[in-house]
């Protein structure tokens, strides 16, 4: 993920979801109680991963039609 301006946006996810993150962070915050994660930060984590990886593959796509 790049280092550029966070902008907000609000998803709507299914409750299982929701919950599972809300998991994952306490589970974080219990390994590191000095580092404070919350679900949106696991859920914009997850989101720009996959999203980088995508934008990764399309270049690399591009690159092979030439």
């Amino acid at each position: 993920m790049t280092k550029s301006k966070l902008v907000p946006m609000m998803i709507s996810l299914p409750k299982e979801y929701r919950n599972r993150l809300r998991t994952m962070a306490a589970e974080q915050n219990l390994k590191n109680p000095n580092k404070v994660t919350s679900a949106a930060t696991i859920a914009k984590e997850i989101i720009c991963d996959h999203l980088s990886i995508a934008l990764e593959s399309e270049k690399k796509k591009l690159k092979e039609d030439l």
